[in-house]
């Protein structure tokens, strides 16, 4: 019986012994079993005999409503009487009285209905743990799902509505979650809120509520309806979704419950419907660059900046040059006194205001002009008195302080160029960029509107062009005015002026020549003039005109000056090289004046690059961020230029040209990214831009790599040789010579040429040199050449590698046919052959390259010829052996005009080839006419225009009777007598020579201005016994026998009163030797007086030549160099013994850098008063004063 207290069932169980119809038939427990007896008393057999109806089916019912169950029928015998019973056995259910009902053949029966009396049976106390209850069997069974119990004697009850238990044998039951609900008991399961529902947050809800107006909940199981969003609204409660206002409107607030607030929001505009003025029925728009769009249905405002034109197609917006002009407010709207397209004109007899507004005119304001005027003249009168000013005595200060202010007016047009980029200016900076517009040539602030009734974009663009030749007509006028007043001004100072002013404005000009180019895009597609916005580009007539006139700009300005500036760069060098373009070169000073002699081309690159700053702005004018970029590239490669040149004549201008370069990158690095991109087109092409750029980046790495990859391969393949010509000479007989042609090879072509005082670093490389390195081998055949075993081997390795061989045949030496190697080897000493038997060069191959050569045609040169005929020879050379030729190289010229003259030995072929490279490195580095003259009647012609005399020593020249000649006719003019009569007697001493302007002083002055230079270590200085001998028989020649004897011997004193320059063109190396032509050209310029300064460097009416390398070598002498250098010489000149020549003295220096210091004092030695010297017997030289060294110092 499990857990039922069986005793108190028996005690309480009542049961009739028999039951009667609707009465209580006994009370009974859940769960007994049951036992219903029904006895049939009368029997079958009775049946059957008193014709009774047989029972054939008996059926109880234990309850109303419940089913009918038959019984179980078995046959007895009761008191000898057959009869049946019928029996139902079950278990009773529930609780409370129950209804029996018996059915006997499908007919109620007599007795029925019976009542029954059922109580839950008595159950012992039972202990169950949670989700437990105690069982009718005794022990604890599992809740169903859907109950649950606490445990211990609890029953399992139902889940409440609101909650659920999927399992069994659960102490409780769970809530519904949110979103969820549950309305029935003993749920297994929530149920999820329908769409337009939620359960409001909650959790066990019963139900779920609807979403209020303004709410939706568009999925099941909602947890909360959430507000309708901005362009959404819902008038209706348990709305699944929102509906979202019509014609592209949005609202204000989210959870809008009527349409009505639908509006367009800030950003966009209404546009009308077909009704017009519906704007209900509107469709809203995105709000199109230039206009501002503050949200509602009323109409959009122009924004600041902007110009908008209501067409009935719609808004159509343009660019204005600012946001003054055009100011935020309704569209079509201009700023005071403004109007016309984009606000892009005044209104008649109007003029600029302040902040974008045009103002009435109140009379003609010529102050603005005449202020200009005034500026205009004090300019003319700076730039003339500069470029009046010789290069020579401007001190470095002077020049440092115009080169200075040139790179700030630079540095300020690019500034004003970058005026229109896109930048909010503030504060200080508004008044900046008013100023900048000066340097624009912004013809505004001249009130022209004053003074005709409308200034359009033509006549401004017509007044820009025309400023700088109004500009050169005031400096025309300056010019004339001061010529009035009495001053000296010619007319290349005029040229020189305004080449000065064109360069230093060549980027505004070349601007404002491009401005009818500069189109930027509108907002409607359009494109205007960046500084014209009401000229809509290639779509106007007023544009074309402005094209016309742009093209006339263009040739012009940018065109004309770089044309003019290109041609002569590149003819420079000829000029300066030749003699005879000197005088044209004065007058481009302009263009060299500013830089240092060495970079003169910079001035063409400095223009190339200020065309890109000036073309960027063009190229680009709708991309800012992209100007700035590109400027910023071109300014940093300039720079970068700029820092490798060092191009400009002072150092400070150098710095100060960097940093101002470098402040304007920085500039433009800060000022790129805060730069306004307002469209999608901005920064798409922006990004575009990027990268575009990016990949030809790596697109160029990776040419480079191919292009060095095949240039290798190339090389591989096609070897090129390093020299293109060799020249083999003997030292003695040819090294002046073999200088002299480098230095023509050189001038006119850029491949290398070998020579061994230049390239030689040791004899084992020689050989290979000439083997694998040498196109064409040039010997220069002089008698002494082959007996030399270096240039034996030489031929004779070129010979046997196949190195074509050139032979230049001097004073027509061809080699002997009875030459053999035999004869050489002989005449030499075993020292000498053997470094050629060590590199395997054997007797017969010499016999092989003696036959080779002497079958060889030769190149006859002449070396008594002029340099211009030895120059013509040379240049056989370069066409024989294909070198590649420099254009616009011109030869040497015999033009008359030298200002330098170099003489000296006549007769010694060496002694002439070392005068010309002389002429030639003087020449260059002078950037004056150079002459060297080789009679009497050459010298005499070139006296009078020469300010100086360079005697070049070598063995023998004093007894050459030719260069006695010159010396008697240079010193002729100066050997005058002291009272003026003009006689020829002659002096005893070097005089004084007075300045004068007459053609005899500028030959005395030559004569003053004498230089000696040494050229041949061989030279003997003479000394007494020379001077009495040539006192008593002079030179033993017709002319100058001994009644010239005395003269001679004043003559050649005169040449050695000054220590002699060294000048080693035989055996020196090219930058040795360079640095002694240097040296010597220091001493031309410092030994000129400094009343005569000004005309040391300049061309036939007085002014200095360009490229200043005359100031250049006068500005490399300090102060204490000077002060130095004469302590050391009056030493050495005190401690010399009477017997001392000059050449011991310069002995006694051992330091070449010392010694050419020394050499460079002999400065300003016209004037022999008051100068301190050092005497000797044998030797005088004079020193500067102090205060002359300190003059020169710059």
């Amino acid at each position: 019986m499990g857990n039922v207290d069986v005793g108190q069932v028996n005690n309480e169980t009542v049961v009739a012994s028999s039951c009667e119809r609707m009465s209580v038939c006994g009370q009974v427990f859940a769960g007994q079993k049951l036992r219903w007896v029904l006895l049939d008393q009368i029997g079958t057999a009775s049946r059957l005999a008193i014709n009774a109806p047989l029972v054939t089916s008996v059926r109880i019912r234990t309850s109303i409503g419940g089913s009918w169950i038959s019984t179980d029928v078995r046959n007895i015998t009761i008191e000898d009487t057959d009869t049946q019973e019928y029996t139902l056995e079950y278990e009773a259910q529930g609780s409370g009285t129950q209804v029996v009902q018996v059915d006997i053949n499908g007919q109620p029966a007599a007795l029925s209905p019976v009542v029954l009396e059922v109580v839950p049976p008595p159950l012992r106390q039972i202990d169950c743990p949670p989700g437990r209850q105690p069982g009718v069997a005794g022990v604890c069974t599992a809740c169903a799902p859907g109950t649950a119990s606490a445990g211990g004697g609890a029953p399992c009850r139902p889940c409440d509505p609101g909650t659920f238990q999927p399992l069994e044998e659960q102490s409780n039951c769970d809530a519904c979650a949110v979103g969820r609900f549950q309305e029935a008991p003993a749920s297994l399961r929530c149920e999820l809120c329908p769409p337009g529902y939620s359960s409001r947050g909650k959790t066990g809800s019963l139900v779920c509520s609807p979403c209020d107006p303004g709410q939706e909940a568009p999925n099941n199981g909602s947890e909360r309806c959430s507000l309708c969003p901005r362009g959404f609204y819902s008038e209706e409660e348990g709305s699944s979704h929102c509906v979202q206002c019509n014609g592209g409107k949005g609202t204000t607030e989210q959870g809008v419950t009527d349409p009505g607030l639908c509006i367009c929001l800030p950003g966009e505009f209404i546009v009308a419907g077909s009704g017009g003025n519906d704007t209900l029925g509107g469709q809203c728009t995105p709000c199109p660059q230039g206009l501002v769009c503050p949200g509602g249905n009323g109409p959009p405002l122009q924004k600041a900046g902007y110009w908008v034109d209501s067409a009935e197609h719609g808004y159509s917006a343009y660019r204005c040059r600012d946001k003054w002009q055009c100011p935020e407010g309704p569209v079509g709207e201009c700023s005071d006194g403004r109007e016309g397209l984009a606000c892009n004109n005044c209104k008649e007899w109007h003029r600029q205001g302040t902040q974008g507004k045009c103002k009435p005119c109140e009379g003609v304001d010529v102050l603005p002009a005449m202020l200009l005027l005034l500026a205009t003249v004090l300019t003319g009168g700076v730039l003339l008195s500069f470029v009046h000013t010789n290069a020579a005595r401007q001190r470095l200060g002077q020049v440092t302080v115009f080169l200075t202010a040139g790179q700030i007016i630079l540095m300020l047009q690019l500034m004003a160029a970058m005026r229109n980029l896109d930048l909010q200016w503030t504060g200080p900076a508004l008044y900046v960029i008013e100023f900048l517009e000066i340097f624009a040539f912004d013809v505004d602030f001249l009130n022209i509107g004053c003074v005709v009734s409308n200034d359009g974009a033509v006549l401004t663009f017509a007044m820009q062009l025309l400023a700088y030749p109004v500009f050169a007509a005031l400096l025309i006028l300056v010019w004339v005015c001061i010529s009035r007043l009495g001053l000296e001004v010619t007319a290349n100072d005029v040229i020189n002026m305004n080449g000065l002013a064109l360069l230093t404005l060549y980027m505004t000009l070349t601007i404002n020549s491009l401005l009818p180019l500069q189109c930027v895009a509108n907002p409607n597609g359009t494109f205007s003039m960046q500084t014209q916005p009401g000229v809509i580009c290639f779509q106007s007539d007023e544009h074309w005109a402005l094209m016309g006139m742009c093209v006339l700009g263009i040739l012009m300005y940018p065109v004309g000056i770089l044309s003019v500036a290109l041609r002569a760069t590149i003819m420079y060098p000829s000029y300066i090289s030749s003699g005879k373009g000197l005088l044209i070169v004065n007058r481009y000073r302009f263009l060299f004046e500013r830089f240092r002699a060495s970079r003169y081309y910079y001035g063409v690159s400095y223009l190339l690059r200020n065309t890109l700053l000036a073309l960027i702005p063009v190229a680009v004018a709708s991309f800012p961020t992209v100007q700035v970029v590109l400027l910023a590239a071109v300014l940093l490669v300039g720079m970068l230029v700029q820092i490798r040149t060092w191009p400009w004549r002072t150092q400070v201008a150098n710095v100060t040209d960097m940093l101002f370069s470098t402040a304007v990158v920085l500039f433009l690095v800060v000022a790129g990214p805060i730069l306004s991109s307002e469209s999608a087109q901005d920064r798409q092409a922006y990004a575009g831009f990027l990268s575009w750029s990016f990949t030809m980046l790596l697109a160029f790495a990776f040419l480079t790599l191919f292009v060095t990859i095949a240039l290798f391969l190339w090389r591989r393949c096609h070897p090129e040789k390093t020299y293109k010509i060799f020249l083999t000479h003997h030292k003695s007989a040819a090294g002046a010579l073999a200088r002299f042609i480098k230095s023509i090879l050189n001038k006119h072509s850029h491949d290398k040429v070998f020579l061994d005082s230049d390239e030689l670093q040791d004899l084992d490389s020689l050989f290979e040199s000439v083997r694998s390195n040498v196109a064409f081998l040039v010997p220069l055949l002089t008698p002494q050449m082959i007996s030399r075993p270096w240039c034996v081997g030489e031929l004779v390795t070129a010979h046997f590698n196949r190195v074509p061989l050139l032979p230049i045949s001097c004073d027509g030496y061809r080699l002997s046919s009875s030459v053999n190697a035999a004869q050489l080897v002989n005449a030499w000493s075993p020292d000498d052959f053997q470094p050629l038997l060590a590199v395997g060069i054997q007797e017969d191959m010499i016999d092989a390259m003696i036959e080779h050569l002497y079958a060889l045609p030769s190149i006859a040169l002449n070396r008594r010829g002029s340099m211009e005929d030895q120059e013509a020879t040379i240049l056989r050379v370069i066409t024989s052996s294909e070198m590649k030729r420099r254009r616009f190289v011109d030869s040497a010229s015999t033009s008359g005009g030298a200002r330098v003259l170099v003489i000296g030995h006549t007769e010694d072929e060496e002694a002439m080839s070392a005068s010309m490279v002389l002429q030639m490195e003087l020449q260059r580095l002078l950037q004056e006419r150079v002459a060297g003259p080789r009679t009497r009647a050459e010298i005499t012609k070139a006296l009078p225009t020469a300010d100086s005399l360079v005697v070049l020593l070598h063995k023998g020249v004093l007894d050459n009777a030719t260069f006695a000649e010159m010396i008697l006719e240079a010193s002729r003019a100066a050997l005058k007598d002291s009272d003026g009569t003009g006689s020829d007697m002659m002096m005893t001493k070097v005089p004084s020579i007075a300045s004068s302007s007459s053609g005899g002083d500028r030959q005395a002055r030559a004569w003053t201005k004498l230089i000696t230079v040494n050229a041949d270590a061989g030279f003997v200085y003479p000394g007494h016994e020379f001077y009495t001998v040539l006192h008593g028989q002079g030179l033993g020649v017709d002319g100058l026998g001994p009644d010239m004897g005395p003269y001679l011997v004043d003559a050649y004193k005169a040449i050695f009163k000054k220590i002699s320059m060294p000048f080693s063109c035989s055996h020196a190396a090219e930058g040795l030797l360079l640095q002694q032509a240097k040296e010597i050209s220091k001493r031309l310029v410092a030994s000129m007086d400094t009343m005569l300064m000004g005309k040391t460097s300049t061309g036939r009416n007085g002014n200095s030549v360009p490229g200043s390398a005359t100031s250049d070598l006068l500005n490399s002498i300090s102060p204490g160099s000077v002060r130095t250098s004469r302590d050391r010489a009056k030493d050495i000149a005190d401690k010399a013994s009477p017997a001392l020549r000059p050449a011991e003295v310069a002995d006694a220096i051992t330091d070449f850098e010392e010694l050419g210091r020394l050499s460079s004092l002999g400065a300003s030695d016209s004037d022999s008063e008051g100068r301190l010297g050092c005497i000797s017997a044998g030797i005088a030289f004079e020193l500067p004063r102090s205060e002359d060294a300190e003059h020169r110092s710059f």
